[in-house]
């Protein structure tokens, strides 16, 4: 691993990772306050603004008088307005301090509009990124034989680990910084909802904007280390540059239709973040499971891409 990290620092590398991903974060937090608005949005059912409960009983005599002479489809949504005006009136809840979670505005200067936000462009930046760091990792040296002195007196085992350790050094060593400085900046914009309001068939699930905020770092960070362990698998298992960056690209491909698309029901269910999961009626508990599977399912064939490393015959011609 030494050995790995010192060659790396030996050249313009350590000065890329070093201070790009930090910059690229800074950047783009500058663009999105440049960019972004002052308007704000509360709900996407029919909740007018209210001061106390008697407010809330006129928008549900309101609403059930609307009820009676609307479509099919219009009185479900009627019903469900009813439901939560109930559940904000029995809750004491005051209509600036929730929001209905499923709503998400985007370019506002407010934390959870810019958390979002930074977020996502982060797990892009992460996906690529993974692709350039194990290339420089491993694929440099394995395509002309460089690497062959260093199995031959180390061993294939030994270094199959140290590669994969400097490997996931390295991302965490350009992902860290990049969340402080988000944790960070992020405390510098008002946070407009504290609490944000979940419907789905008929429960209904409060959470704070602070508790979002962690689970969606919680949902980056083992997203992330999904990637990570597919794209070293790829990089283990295949000597040809170009295949091994063409499958990597599927795989951030296949990683982003996967997260677009979450859902409820399948195997969608790996794509739905803990942020995302009162939206879905999903569970803490729910996702656990799932992710620890799917991990224990990389970590197999990690073990697998190992086994097949150990059979590789060593190369020592250089191109």
């Amino acid at each position: 691993m030494k050995s790995i990290l010192f060659r790396i620092s030996k050249s313009w590398n350590v000065v890329f990772l070093s201070v790009c991903p930090l910059l690229f974060v800074i950047l783009m937090s500058l663009l999105f306050l440049n960019d972004c608005e002052k308007r704000d949005l509360w709900w996407a059912y029919p909740i007018d603004e209210y001061t106390n409960s008697s407010d809330i009983d006129m928008q549900i005599e309101q609403i059930t008088i609307l009820e009676q002479e609307c479509s099919a489809e219009d009185a479900v949504i009627m019903k469900e307005t009813k439901e939560i005006l109930e559940f904000l009136k029995k809750n004491d809840l005051k209509y600036d301090d929730v929001q209905e979670g499923s709503i998400l505005t985007p370019s506002v200067r407010e934390q959870r509009s810019y958390s979002f936000y930074m977020m996502e462009v982060l797990f892009f930046f992460q996906l690529f990124l993974s692709i350039y760091v194990v290339f420089l990792v491993n694929n440099i040296g394995k395509s002309n034989g460089a690497f062959s002195i260093a199995y031959l007196m180390h061993g294939k085992k030994r270094c199959f680990w140290e590669e994969g350790l400097s490997y996931l050094f390295i991302m965490l060593y350009c992902l860290i910084p990049q969340l402080i400085y988000i944790v960070l900046t992020r405390k510098a914009l008002p946070d407009s909802h504290n609490t944000l309001l979940f419907y789905n068939n008929g429960e209904i699930q409060l959470t704070s904007t602070q508790t979002e905020f962690t689970f969606l770092t919680i949902s980056l960070c083992v997203t992330m280390l999904c990637v990570y362990l597919l794209h070293f698998i790829l990089s283990e298992i295949l000597d040809n540059v170009i295949l091994f960056v063409f499958l990597s690209g599927v795989v951030n491909l296949l990683t982003i239709l996967l997260v677009n698309s979450s859902g409820a029901g399948g195997t969608l269910i790996l794509g739905v973040w803990l942020n995302s999961i009162y939206e879905y009626g999903l569970t803490v508990r729910t996702y656990v499971i799932s992710h620890a599977l799917l991990l224990v399912f990389l970590g197999a064939l990690v073990f697998g891409a190992y086994k097949l490393s150990m059979q590789k015959k060593i190369r020592t011609e250089y191109n």
